[in-house]
């Protein structure tokens, strides 16, 4: 059964969505992984986008979530410089890297003043991660030029994530790696494809662009690099300061719809063309009360649970068609 599209509210658009709030990899027995697939699937897709979203969650709540897609939590990485953190996940078949995107400031993080003053400290430091635009060389296989913070933030991950990949895999030599994240963890595990061994896959949700034209060229994508409607960090940086998305890139349409993704007209055309649909979505927020249906639509859709969504979408979509 297709899943409905998540109502405009906080608690799920903002993360961490907590497992009371959303059923994280519901069937996912009947719709297992293929840790050795050698093409991009959208059964794999809809499991990573679950792990990037849970992957904002603090570390008991994503070992719970964890747990109900058979994954553990072999480690967890993060910087203590910039804004950057991965949770390292094993079963019998896979290793999975899943990067946590920009932190943001909750209802729940208001319950007291230290609790708010610790989140805000670590939002603003994820966020000077993100707004360090500056091109710097990459010395991955792609070279190029790459954004300063993302490279900044995956450079101090690099050694621990390499270190737990390699003792795991001394334990199993049959584990497939596979990456994935949401916005400034889709970033990080860009970078982090073009400096680990032996990627089986990877799948990206709401990314930034990472990169200059030469590295975006360069970029060896196993997988898709999904996009939302009028998701806003999907134009960031400016192409105008040089970046380009790696590709292929699909695309959601405003309609929840999957295909291909349009060039800026046909961007431009499918906002216009929601922009009724968004309206009717909007007030019927607000007669239940959800005021952050006033936040822009172009942010709105950036929320990693639409992604989730969105994608066990097409899969089912696809597996009736077939």
């Amino acid at each position: 059964m297709p899943k409905p599209r998540p109502i405009l509210d906080s608690s799920l658009l903002l993360p961490p969505v907590s497992p009371e709030q959303y059923a994280y990899f519901e069937n996912a027995a009947e719709h297992p992984f293929q840790a050795d697939a050698a093409e991009p699937s959208l059964v794999n897709a809809w499991w990573l986008a679950e792990c990037g979203l849970a992957a904002y969650a603090h570390e008991a709540m994503a070992a719970q979530i964890y747990r109900l897609g058979g994954l553990r939590i072999a480690g967890t990485v993060s910087g203590t410089h910039f804004g950057g953190c991965c949770y390292v996940l094993v079963d019998e078949k896979k290793i999975i890297l899943a990067f946590r995107g920009t932190r943001v400031v909750k209802a729940d993080h208001l319950k007291d003043a230290e609790t708010f003053r610790k989140q805000v400290r670590k939002v603003l430091r994820d966020v000077s991660t993100d707004a360090k635009v500056r091109q710097v060389p990459w010395a991955g296989r792609s070279g190029g030029m790459v954004h300063r913070g993302f490279a900044d933030s995956f450079n101090e991950l690099l050694p621990n994530i390499q270190n737990l990949v390699a003792l795991l895999r001394a334990e199993n030599p049959q584990l497939h790696l596979w990456l994935t994240g949401h916005s400034l963890g889709a970033a990080l595990a860009t970078l982090a494809a073009e400096c680990l061994d032996d990627v089986q896959g990877i799948h990206l949700f709401g990314s930034p662009q990472v990169g200059d034209s030469e590295f975006a060229l360069k970029f060896v994508l196993r997988g898709w690099r999904f996009r939302h409607h009028a998701d806003v960090i999907c134009w960031a940086p400016s192409g105008m300061l040089g970046y380009q998305h790696v590709k292929p890139g699909a695309y959601f349409d405003c309609d929840g719809l999957p295909g291909t993704e349009p060039h800026s007209i046909g961007l431009l055309s499918d906002w216009l063309k929601g922009l009724p649909g968004n309206a009717v979505d909007v007030w019927a927020s607000l007669r239940q009360g959800g005021f952050s249906s006033l936040a822009p639509e172009a942010f709105n859709d950036h929320a990693p649970i639409f992604y989730a969504v969105l994608t066990w979408n097409a899969y089912e979509a696809q597996q009736r068609d077939d």
